[in-house]
């Protein structure tokens, strides 16, 4: 889902928040952000779904947060590393 590569039209942008956030906050709405790519037709990252449903589902609720350590090397995740920032955002880095 967060590969470079996937992108979401916005009927499948919807379908997938709708599906994990339905019950969740319901009297909320869910806040779509703006597609990463406009033309020639709008799409959505597989990280921007992640972070739609992230600040769907902690609204009024403490930011989500998380400190620990891994058992696996970090050569072995690669150059690429996935980070929730305190805004409830998904950011791709690379090193």
């Amino acid at each position: 889902m967060t590969s470079l590569d996937t992108f979401f039209t916005a009927d499948e942008f919807q379908q997938l928040l709708f599906f994990c956030a339905f019950k969740v906050n319901s009297n909320q709405r869910i806040k779509t952000p703006e597609p990463a790519i406009l033309k020639p037709k709008a799409l959505w990252t597989g990280k921007q779904v992640i972070s739609a449903m992230l600040n769907h589902l902690l609204l009024g609720r403490a930011p989500l947060t998380m400190d620990g350590t891994t058992q696996v090397p970090a050569i072995m995740w690669g150059r690429d590393t996935m980070e929730v920032r305190h805004s409830g955002e998904v950011s791709l880095e690379r090193h």
